[in-house]
């Protein structure tokens, strides 16, 4: 069992693009409630959800011997030639197959702080955009898989290091080396308080679609908005009539705005009006 805390509220930092041409998707979290699980390949940072798999330790007995556990003889022996004859060949295929992955997986990152300079102006437009705060109960609780279809969603919380690590290929539970692939980040982003939410694909079936990596919330669910610091009275007058809408679904929510901290190299959260 784990013993991750989670805070009641989680962040998700987003830029009013709406009126793009054509619209983008991260609007969609306030206007549509939609929670939409990223693939991997797309992040930024070339180590996150990349970490490699430590093969090249492993002697060619090693591999035999785990995957005659699972396999027949014939693929066993295929797989005994394969090593022998070209090795790194191999272990390029692996290491291939694990990429794939990403096509199969999504993931939704929050923070736990609404207040990062850093967050603000690398996720939110430079302070242009907003700020999301929504109930964690909405996701599933540490331990827990949410079945939706072919697709399974967990938490997963962050660990951040200096050293970058290796994962063992031969891990029995398939749950845990997914969970390490996706849990490791350099040391240089602890600033974000970052909390995951991954989403998997059944290995049988196709890479997940657009529609499978939007995850709907409840009304209930959006507990803030925040404008930015530099959020213009256009963009904020259109967040504002998104807000008004869900108000009338969830009466509760609150709207906010960041300002400019008088004392500290920070933003204050202050009510803003819904008009």
């Amino acid at each position: 069992m784990t013993s991750e805390h989670i805070p009641p509220i989680l962040y998700k930092f987003r830029k009013w693009d709406r009126d793009s041409n054509p619209p983008g998707f991260e609007c969609r979290i306030l206007t549509h409630r939609e929670a939409y699980f990223t693939s991997p390949k797309y992040f930024n940072d070339p180590f996150d959800c990349k970490i490699g798999l430590d093969l090249a330790s492993k002697t060619k007995g090693d591999y035999v011997n785990h995957f005659s556990k699972e396999y027949s003889t014939e693929k066993v022996t295929a797989l005994s030639e394969a090593l022998t004859h070209n090795p790194e060949g191999f272990i390029n295929d692996v290491a291939a197959m694990t990429a794939r992955l990403a096509d199969k997986s999504g993931v939704f990152c929050l923070s736990e702080n609404p207040q990062d300079l850093l967050l603000w102006s690398h996720y939110s437009d430079g302070h242009q955009g907003f700020c999301i705060g929504i109930d964690s109960a909405a996701f599933p609780a540490p331990d827990v898989y949410l079945r939706r279809g072919s697709t399974e969603i967990h938490y997963v919380g962050v660990k951040y290091e200096d050293v970058l690590p290796s994962l063992d290929p031969f891990l029995e539970d398939p749950n845990e080396w997914l969970d390490q692939q996706y849990r490791y980040k350099a040391a240089v982003w602890n600033y974000e308080h970052e909390h995951r939410y991954v989403m998997i694909k059944d290995p049988q079936e196709g890479p997940l679609t657009d529609q499978e990596r939007a995850f709907h919330l409840s009304p209930s669910a959006i507990k803030e908005i925040i404008l930015g610091c530099k959020t213009d009275d256009d963009r904020a007058s259109k967040v504002k009539t998104e807000v008004r809408r869900l108000a009338a679904l969830n009466p509760n929510v609150r709207l906010l705005r960041s300002v400019k901290s008088k004392s500290r190299f920070s933003v204050d959260i202050v009510p803003e009006p819904m008009q």
